[in-house]
C-alpha cells in the first residue's frame, strides 16, 4: 500500500497532537488510526537483571556502563542514555524494547543533573511512565546520596520549585535544602 502524505509535513501531526485539537473527547492517534512510535533509547546491556539505569548525560552513561560491566551481580540489566530533555518522550520505549530484551520487567532508575531542570526531567519522565503504565521510574537513592555528599563546586543561578519533591526521595529532597534555598549553588 502506498503511503500518502496527508498534511504535507511529517512533523505536523506531532505539533497538532500537543494542541487543543487532541484530548479527552477530541482527536486521538487511535481515532485517526495512527500509531505514534516513541524515539529509540540509546542503550547498552550490562547484566542479566530486570532493572535499567537511565542516565541523563553521555559521560556518566559511559562510566556507568563500564562500572556495571566490570562489577557483575547487580540487578541492572541495561544502561539507557536518557538524552536530557528528550527522555520523557522516550519513556514509552521502555514498554516496547530495551537492549533487544523486550519491555523492561523491573524498575527504571533515573540519575540526572542535580539542578531544577534535571529534577524536572526525572519528574516528567516518572509522570509519563505512570500515565502509560510502563515500568515505574524511581530514584536510585544510593547514587543521589553519593552525589549530595560531594561539595558544591560551581556557582550558578537557579530558581528551584517543588516540581521534583513528590518524585524525589523525601530524605534526599531534605538534604538538597541548602542548595535549593540558596538558588545560586549547584552540585557538580
Amino acid at each position: 500500500m502506498a503511503q500518502v502524505p496527508v498534511l504535507g509535513d511529517e512533523k505536523a501531526l506531532d505539533a497538532l497532537s500537543k494542541s487543543v485539537l487532541f484530548g479527552d473527547g477530541r482527536l486521538s492517534f487511535d481515532l485517526l488510526r495512527c500509531q505514534r512510535i516513541p524515539p529509540p533509547l540509546p542503550v547498552a546491556a550490562v547484566g542479566d537483571g530486570p532493572d535499567v539505569l537511565n542516565v541523563e548525560n553521555s559521560d556518566p552513561y559511559w562510566y556507568a556502563v563500564d562500572q556495571l560491566r566490570a562489577h557483575p551481580g547487580h540487578p541492572i540489566g541495561a544502561v539507557v542514555w536518557g538524552s536530557g530533555d528528550t527522555f520523557p518522550t522516550q519513556v514509552p520505549a521502555l514498554g516496547i524494547d530495551v537492549a533487544g530484551r523486550g519491555p523492561i520487567t523491573g524498575t527504571a532508575l533515573y540519575r540526572g543533573d542535580l539542578d531544577p531542570k534535571g529534577v524536572r526531567i526525572a519528574a516528567d519522565a516518572a509522570s509519563a511512565a505512570a500515565a502509560l503504565g510502563v515500568a515505574a521510574i524511581r530514584v536510585p537513592v544510593e547514587l543521589w546520596a553519593a552525589h549530595l555528599a560531594v561539595p558544591v563546586t560551581r556557582l550558578g543561578s537557579y530558581q528551584w520549585d517543588d516540581t521534583g519533591a513528590a518524585w524525589f526521595a523525601a530524605e534526599l529532597w531534605a538534604e538538597l535544602e541548602p542548595v535549593r534555598t540558596h538558588g545560586d549553588l549547584q552540585l557538580a
